[in-house]
């Protein structure tokens, strides 16, 4: 529903001709999920009962009084010094968001929202939200395919694409210079 009324909205600015898809800033930011760090509890440890053949159904009651069957898997296991990260702990009620702190503040339950804007007139020309554990870099090929596909369905192919060193990385710039032309980091 909201992939159809963005694209509706975006079909409107290209009529009214406030985007000209020749440079195209891409960003990304921290979007606080509504979600409490109450919910966010220990992980279930089943890798080992999956070797064994002991898998079995259990409810969410019981993911507490699992324990891990030797040493080594506990200290791998651990929590950090603050108690929970993202490879231990999950959200029983939103298991798309991730803790994540952001300079100076708590830590929070996060997701990570992309978004490419057409620099002639400042309109939003992308968006998605993706898992805030992730690296901004992972998600822009994904985000330039994208963009590219809609703007040129409109002609309007991007000659420039802007982004901060969080989208750098060694396979991102050949590759996105190939799809597009020129990039900016």
């Amino acid at each position: 529903m909201f992939e159809a009324c963005f694209q509706r909205i975006l079909s409107k600015c290209v009529e009214a001709g406030i985007v000209s898809g020749h440079t195209q800033v891409v960003d990304a930011a921290f979007v606080e999920a509504n979600a409490s760090l109450d919910t966010f509890k220990r992980k279930a440890i089943l890798a080992w009962q999956l070797l064994k053949g002991e898998a079995k159904q259990i409810d969410t009651a019981d993911l507490s009084e699992l324990k891990p069957p030797f040493t080594a898997m506990e200290k791998i296991a651990k929590p950090t010094k603050k108690g929970r990260n993202n490879t231990t702990h999950q959200s029983l009620t939103d298991n798309d968001a991730r803790i994540n702190q952001k300079p100076g503040k708590p830590s929070r339950l996060y997701y990570l929202s992309s978004m490419a804007v057409d620099s002639y007139k400042h309109v939003i020309t992308h968006i998605e939200a993706n898992l805030a554990d992730e690296r901004d870099s992972k998600h822009l090929l994904p985000i330039v395919d994208k963009l590219s596909y809609t703007l040129n369905h409109y002609g309007l192919p991007i000659q420039y694409l802007l982004a901060d060193g969080g989208f750098g990385s060694g396979q991102n710039g050949p590759a996105t210079c190939l799809s597009i032309g020129s990039m900016l980091l």
